[in-house]
């Protein structure tokens, strides 16, 4: 009896367990001779609006197939839907694994893959409660043999922390993506303990354009390292190794990751040699953790094995990767790491507002999606009523033969009809135009991350398949843009419920699209991205000298550039145009007090103003505008769109890197084909965008102006915060807001001078410190002098430490009340009250 009721109590433990799992691998029968296995995304997560894998596994004993595995995605207008499908051929008694890959831009939890042939449904499964991840969130892959070893990063650390808010998910050998796009699902990837030999030449070639991009790689070795490398030597890294070596105690580990190793495990160390490298942690002379810059990304190369003891059991195994990020990484990607408002407006380059102005720039740049003139159609107006009345009236009256209305009506109903179709036929004629506009980002290693965003105007009524050239995937355009939180489903609701399909992407060796039922002279529009190896670089010579960045910039593309513009979040330098090898001087602010500074939609407004001036035109309709007039006005659109994240407010810089755009007529995109065919009309346009960090040490002196190093906020430690965005804090009536800096990157310095800058509109503020040692805000105190009227703080170079916590922060306080008579924010006429993110200045020499 009492083993029963063991057997019992262990088998509804076992149901527990399993009702409280995400359903992500999903099976169907053999009744028709197929058995077909579904993974979707990894082990179920996947991340809103990048492109998440679905894998199947077939088996079939039954008759040959020739079809198509396809998935219905519904779109954020929750009433039609986009079938995503690729080829497949599976022979009599054939096992094949296919990839099919979706774009979800909804809080969709169900889905149903489905294996055709012939239009007909030979088989299907059905996914249940997949876990998306918001923005909210961000995702870190671990890439092991051993899963066991890395468990204690599925772990999180506290708040305010970059290994927070985060998901982990495995990933295996085998099913490691080969795409790029599809390991734009992860922020961060850890390899440890890993074959590398069994990657694929794609797999690599994805990892290598991933980092690249501004992935963040960490690799552990020691025993495991052979391995673990071997893959990567082949253009991520260059490496040798010889051999390992035990070492009882690294000091150094202890000290970064705040915590002493307990046990008398040695650690296994290998020796390393990394070209390109920085040792950034050191042990006796001999480098333990390796620093390797690679694009806009990272690799960090730790020397013992990240899985093994006494690591693995060791409280500061994150914390150690932790401190060494929040050193070695830009501030931001630290602050889309830690922050979840920075995070939905820069960690994702598709938006609402993006999409939609370059969707508007799409239509505007082909006349014939131009309105008709307003005083044509008034004068067709005029002359078909007068027609159909007096003058019908009169003629008929004049014939005696008034019953005839009865079908001169009709006819001359046809007549202008056909007047009207004719005018608008000459007006948009029957031309297929393709217009491809191609944001082009530049990493500063020669490759850059190519996003097309394609407009096609269709003349008829009906079907239209777009075929591109070579393997890109591609997505709909403005009528499927992303949104974290757009329509989430109610609990219980049938998502795989058929919508009306509006488009099917077909993937594969002749990736297409079909948009289904068109209207006749309307536009449709997709996306696809893509890197493109060796496409040049624009490169620079900058230095700070006051405020501001100086230097010169040179065109080391093929190609000329037009409106070139370089800036900050502080201010902008038209440079015109920049013919293939030309160098201009830049000089642009890196920071304005408060006398000078605007919100950033002003400041954005001012620069587009001046290099791509509205229209006025437009106040008719964007119709009749000459050519001239049409480009500057689709390129400030493009712009526009750039600059503006999903809720439509600015996305200008956080910190004082400058900033590049330009634009090109360079053809970018491969061959495309509608319906077959060459379209008879294809227009392009690029615009380039690139970024600099500017270098703040020239032998040993260290001189970092403000606006670089900017303060996060703490959103725990505030009260009566409106809103955060951008580098923008609103406050209603009174409140307080805990900002802090991290210092650690700059611990090795002999600080000279420590400025602390913040401006303000229409709050009156107070400024206050955190004294670690009192464990309180201080508005005075040893080496401490608050200025509030002028928004500074400066802290004498012998008494910094002071004010610096265990944990490497330089806390400050600010509380205001809102001034009734201040200026307001023309974005936010009910929130009086704003400040700026506070910013650090630092003089100071390398120790």
């Amino acid at each position: 009896m009492k083993r029963a009721t063991i057997v019992v109590l262990a088998f509804l433990a076992l149901l527990m367990q399993l009702g409280s799992v995400n359903v992500s691998i999903a099976y169907a029968n053999d009744d028709d001779g197929i058995i077909m296995q579904v993974q979707m995304g990894f082990k179920g997560r996947f991340r809103l609006g990048n492109w998440t894998p679905i894998t199947v596994d077939i088996k079939n004993k039954g008759d040959d197939v020739q079809g198509d595995l396809e998935i219905e995605v519904q779109q954020p207008n929750r009433i039609t839907s986009a079938v995503f499908s690729t080829p497949v051929v599976i022979p009599h008694g054939t096992r094949k694994r296919f990839k099919l890959y979706v774009q979800i831009n909804t809080l969709q939890r169900n889905f149903e893959v489905k294996l055709t042939q012939g239009g007909t449904v030979i088989d299907s499964v059905e996914i249940d409660d997949v876990a998306p991840v918001t923005r909210d969130s961000y995702m870190l892959g671990l890439v092991t043999d051993d899963r066991e070893a890395l468990s204690y990063w599925k772990a999180s650390l506290g708040s305010d922390r970059i290994f927070y808010q985060y998901e982990a998910v495995y990933l295996g050998m085998e099913d490691f993506p080969n795409r790029k796009e599809v390991l734009d699902n992860f922020m961060i990837l850890i390899l440890n303990n890993a074959d590398t030999t069994r990657f694929s030449k794609l797999q690599v070639e994805a990892l290598r354009k991933w980092v690249e991009a501004g992935g963040i790689l960490i690799v552990g070795t020691g025993p495991n390292g052979h391995k673990t490398l071997s893959a990567l030597q082949d253009g991520i890294l260059s490496a040798s190794m010889s051999g390992t070596e035990e070492v009882a105690r690294i000091p150094i580990l202890e000290a970064v990751g705040e915590s002493t190793i307990q046990g008398d495990v040695p650690f296994e160390v290998m020796n390393l040699a990394i070209d390109g490298a920085e040792p950034i942690l050191e042990h006796e002379g001999k480098g333990i953790v390796w620093k390797v810059n690679r694009g806009a990304g990272y690799i960090f190369v730790s020397a013992f094995d990240l899985g093994l003891e006494p690591f693995v059991s060791w409280t500061g195994n994150k914390m150690l990767w932790e401190n060494i990020l929040n050193a070695h990484i830009s501030a931001d990607k630290v602050n889309i790491l830690k922050n979840i408002e920075v995070r939905r407006a820069y960690g994702v380059r598709v938006g609402t507002a993006r999409n939609e102005l370059i969707h508007e720039a799409l239509g505007i740049g082909m006349k014939a999606m131009d309105l008709p003139p307003f005083s044509k159609l008034l004068l067709i107006l005029a002359a078909y009523l007068i027609v159909v009345g007096p003058v019908n009236y009169l003629v008929l009256k004049r014939l005696d033969r008034r019953e005839w209305t009865w079908f001169t009506i009709p006819i001359t109903v046809m007549v202008f009809s056909a007047i009207i179709y004719g005018l608008g036929y000459m007006a948009k004629g029957g031309d297929i135009i393709i217009h491809a506009i191609s944001v082009v980002n530049l990493d500063g290693s020669g490759s850059a991350d190519v996003e097309s965003h394609i407009g096609l105007f269709v003349p008829k009524k009906g079907d239209y398949q777009v075929t591109v050239e070579g393997d890109s995937l591609l997505a709909l355009g403005s009528q499927g843009v992303y949104d974290d939180y757009n329509m989430p489903s109610a609990s219980g609701q049938n998502d795989r419920r058929r919508g009306l399909i509006e488009a099917r992407v077909v993937q594969g060796r002749y990736p297409s699209i079909t948009f289904y039922n068109t209207n006749v002279w309307t536009m449709w529009d997709f996306m696809m991205a893509d890197t493109v190896d060796e496409f040049g670089t624009i490169d620079a010579e900058l230095y700070f000298e006051g405020n501001r960045i100086k230097g010169s910039i040179i065109n080391n593309m093929p190609y000329p550039l037009e409106n070139v513009i370089a800036y900050t979040q502080y201010g902008y330098q038209v440079l015109g145009n920049l013919a293939a090898g030309e160098a201009k001087q830049v000089d642009v602010p890196v920071f304005a007090r408060t006398g000078q500074w605007q919100s950033q939609m002003p400041y954005l407004y001012s620069m587009l103003d001046q290099v791509f001036p509205y229209p006025h035109t437009l106040s008719a309709g964007y119709r009749n505008l000459d050519d001239e007039i049409r480009e500057r006005y689709v390129r400030r659109l493009i712009v526009e769109g750039l600059m503006m994240a999903y809720d439509y407010s600015a996305t200008l810089p956080l910190k004082g890197t400058l900033n590049l755009l330009g634009f090109s007529a360079q053809r970018i995109v491969p061959d495309i084909e509608v319906n077959g065919a060459a379209p008879q009309i294809m227009y392009h346009r690029n615009v380039i965008t690139t970024q600099f960090d500017v270098p703040y040490e020239d032998e040993g002196n260290v001189y970092i102006p403000p606006g670089v190093i900017m303060a996060a906020l703490d959103r725990g430690k505030s009260e009566g915060i409106a809103y955060a965005e951008g580098n923008t804090v609103g406050y209603v009536g009174q409140g307080s807001g805990v900002f802090y800096f991290n210092m650690k990157p700059y611990s090795g310095l002999e600080y000279s001078k420590v400025d602390i800058y913040l401006n303000y509109q229409g709050v009156v503020p107070e400024l206050y410190v955190y004294d670690p040692a009192r464990g309180e805000y201080i508005d005075a105190g040893e080496g401490l002098s608050i200025d509030n009227a002028q928004g500074l703080i400066s802290i004498d170079s012998r008494a910094v430490e002071r004010y610096i916590t265990p944990h490497g922060k330089l806390e400050l306080k600010v509380r205001v009340s809102t001034n009734s008579r201040g200026s307001t924010s023309s974005l936010k006429p009910e929130m009086p009250g704003t400040i700026q993110l506070p910013t650090l200045s630092i003089e100071g020499r390398r120790r």
